[in-house]
């Protein structure tokens, strides 16, 4: 047999090999979200009309997902917020997509809680219950009615954002959020967590956005969410946190929104905090001495800044609620 037989036959079968690799991922994958519809049939029943089987495409073609753009059929996202689901979202079936990076429920009325035998769940997602998939960057849970604790997201340490607003979670927030490099957004506003905030949080990556608001977290600010100066929103009101402001946010040239009333803090309010030029929303306890321990003239206090913090004082007054990325 010549070389450029022999050559043929090799790159022939190394062919066959890769297509038949990449048909058993869109085969299994495909396996996974025709049980994950059969679970949320019951909720929705036309939601999902394009999950077939004998779909020309593949799952590729299903409503909400995304695949590999590399062209190997494998799911990296799966986007069903605001579908009108319900019922116990199947937390261990999603755990089987191995190339998952994103996933994406909020907003509909999905229930359940973190189960415990997650942790062997080796490359792939939780979310009110799953997630230790090395790939997962991105998880969206907000606005549901899910439970449990935050304990099995602690293994996900490739996290950029995390979002579990408007749920019901309880129990306190794994220290090691405090440890994951990639993390820059995270919002757990209006559940049930208790516990202090990792004092690390936000100080390894391009923090740039958190809110724990409507909580029953106590302890002090974490002082360095700003530490690398792109952090743009910090919302902590409504918590039982305790000691006072950290000088370090007073050099936060990015900050927009800082926001930590109706909690038990206490000293004095950092000067510099009060001319940051791009700070448009400042809510603080009235009880807080504003302006440090020097004495500052009014001229030396941006206009636009105290006219801005004497609105807020009389929206909060109001009940202005205003918190969001987008606000």
């Amino acid at each position: 047999m010549s070389p450029a037989t022999r050559n043929f036959g090799f790159f022939h079968h190394f062919s066959f090999l890769v297509f038949s690799l990449f048909t058993v991922v869109s085969s299994d994958d495909l396996q996974v979200l025709l049980k994950l519809k059969s679970s949320l049939l019951i909720s929705n029943p036309g939601v999902l009309n394009s999950w077939k089987l004998n779909s020309g495409a593949g799952p590729c073609s299903f409503t909400g997902i995304t695949c590999d753009s590399r062209g190997n059929s494998s799911v990296t996202e799966i986007d069903l917020s605001r579908r009108g689901l319900s019922g116990e979202f199947p937390f261990n079936s999603v755990c089987e997509l191995q190339t998952l990076e994103k996933l994406s429920l909020g907003f509909n009325s999905l229930s359940g809680i973190i189960p415990g035998d997650l942790r062997n769940c080796s490359s792939s997602i939780w979310i009110s219950g799953t997630i230790s998939s090395p790939n997962l960057t991105y998880l969206d849970a907000s606005a549901n009615l899910l439970n449990g604790d935050l304990s099995e997201l602690r293994s996900l340490t490739n996290l950029v954002s995390l979002q579990l607003f408007e749920n019901e979670f309880a129990g306190e927030i794994p220290p090691e959020f405090g440890e994951f490099k990639d993390l820059v957004n995270l919002s757990l506003y209006t559940n049930k967590l208790t516990g202090p905030l990792p004092q690390g949080l936000g100080s390894l990556a391009d923090f740039d956005f958190i809110d724990a608001s409507e909580n029953l977290l106590t302890g002090p600010i974490p002082p360095d969410m700003c530490k690398t100066g792109k952090m743009k929103a910090l919302l902590l009101l409504q918590n039982n946190l305790t000691g006072s402001i950290p000088e370090s946010y007073a050099s936060c040239l990015t900050l927009e929104r800082f926001r930590v009333s109706d909690n038990s803090l206490n000293g004095t309010v950092p000067a510099g905090l009060w001319g940051l030029p791009k700070l448009e929303i400042i809510d603080l306890n009235e009880q807080l001495p504003r302006f440090g321990h020097r004495r500052y003239k009014k001229r030396e206090i941006s206009r636009n800044v105290v006219s801005r913090v004497q609105q807020v004082f009389r929206r909060a007054a109001g009940g202005d609620r205003r918190r969001h990325i987008s606000d």
